[in-house]
């Protein structure tokens, strides 16, 4: 897991396509929770399939094109804001 901005800039400096996020904003103080939130909407505006693990809804509301939940071990989508196209960013 990252849990520090350095492995951040570490998983970015490649101009990744795809970034997996499990839990990013977990054990960050608030000036780590602001840096890491701005490498994840640098990357998002860059066209970055972003894939993020998380289980604060507030983390994942106003940031996310896709949300998909876990409940019960099924998979399903939560909501999408691409109005139903199946298009929110990707590769």
């Amino acid at each position: 897991m990252l849990c520090n901005p350095f492995a951040y800039a570490c998983a970015i400096m490649e101009h990744p396509r795809l970034l997996i996020l499990d839990e990013p904003f977990n054990g960050l103080d608030a000036e780590g929770y602001e840096l890491i939130r701005k490498i994840i909407l640098e990357e998002r505006d860059k066209d970055v399939l972003i894939v993020l693990a998380c289980h604060s809804r507030e983390d994942l509301e106003s940031r996310s094109d896709v949300i998909y939940r876990v409940e019960a071990g099924r998979f399903s989508l939560y909501r999408e804001k691409c109005g139903g196209s199946g298009k929110c960013g990707g590769l």
